[in-house]
């Protein structure tokens, strides 16, 4: 658990996930879920964005950025969130960094951060591949 705030003075802290890849598809999807503790700090906002090395195009799928209470009566301060974005045409390698700025004596503990990558290919490559499905369930004579 990665634990930031509970001070006298305001606090901010950076959390930052390096992503390796072979860039040879057209594009690729990432997703980011975090489940988090927040006390001190009704509606803290926090910032996620993603980084690549060059000059891809990163869009913010559409309302993929949701963030929630897991169950406030019960277990009052936890907290999920998510956010997927698209790349195209799949980096070198990303970057997710998630910064956070607390008030004096509020804390943000993070339980855990999950990143989900799926890499779409070319459309010359599904198609070749859709293809091969296709023949590979077509009934043979006899």
């Amino acid at each position: 658990m990665w634990v930031v705030g509970g001070f006298e003075e305001a606090t901010s802290a950076t959390l930052e996930l390096a992503i390796p890849n072979v860039p040879a598809l057209a594009e690729k999807l990432v997703w980011l879920q975090l489940t988090y503790y927040l006390v001190g700090a009704p509606g803290a906002g926090y910032v996620t964005d993603l980084f690549t090395e060059g000059g891809e195009l990163i869009t913010v799928l559409p309302d993929s950025e949701v963030a929630y209470a897991v169950d406030p009566v019960n277990e009052p301060g936890w907290f999920y969130y998510e956010k997927m974005w698209s790349i195209q045409p799949q980096p070198g390698s990303e970057t997710i960094q998630a910064t956070i700025d607390l008030p004096p004596m509020a804390a943000f503990a993070l339980d855990e951060a999950a990143v989900d990558t799926i890499c779409i290919p070319e459309p010359a490559t599904l198609s070749l591949f859709i293809l091969g499905c296709l023949a590979a369930v077509r009934p043979r004579r006899r």
